[in-house]
């Protein structure tokens, strides 16, 4: 005995539209979802090119306190040369002032 079912069409549309719905819900989470990723992808990259610019300031900025530790070592060094001047100036004096209290003396005792 052949049975014959019958054929619900409405049933089948129905599952076709749900199926549309579900095509179309994906696709558009899928459009929202590559935006995102769009946005941050540019982001990133906006990021990376903050990064470099601190990263070349560092570079400057160690080159700038290279330039005044060498500075401040310069001056320092000048101010040791000036004291060096300085002592010698006074050991000068010292020695004049006792050359001419020994030649003094001498003609005393003379």
């Amino acid at each position: 005995m052949i049975k014959l079912f019958s054929f619900d069409s409405g049933l089948v549309k129905s599952k076709d539209s749900e199926d549309q719905r579900e095509a179309s819900a994906l696709c558009d989470e899928l459009d929202m979802l590559q935006e995102e990723n769009k946005s941050v992808l540019e982001k990133l990259r906006h990021e990376g090119e903050r990064c470099e610019e601190a990263e070349a300031r560092i570079k400057e900025l160690k080159k700038q306190s290279v330039l005044i530790s060498l500075l401040i070592y310069m001056c320092r060094i000048r101010a040791v040369v000036s004291q060096l001047h300085g002592a010698e100036s006074e050991a000068k004096a010292l020695r004049s002032m006792t050359q001419r209290m020994v030649v003094e003396d001498a003609i005393v005792l003379a």
